[in-house]
């Protein structure tokens, strides 16, 4: 992949200096459920109470 340096840095100019972007991904959707395979390592941290900031899961 190319990448317009001048192009991307007006466009880079235009972005608030307090804008933040988030990248997310599930185990659940990209691995499956683990009654149809085998836990993973996620499936036990996840579990772990206090791993997880507010405590929600896709359980």
């Amino acid at each position: 992949m190319a990448i317009d340096l001048p192009r991307a840095h007006a466009l880079a100019s235009r972005i608030p200096s307090d804008f933040v972007l988030g990248f997310a991904t599930s185990s659940w959707q990209i691995e499956g459920s683990s009654h149809t395979r085998g836990r993973s390592i996620w499936d036990d941290f996840s579990e772990t109470p206090g791993k997880i900031l507010d405590g929600n899961t896709a359980l």
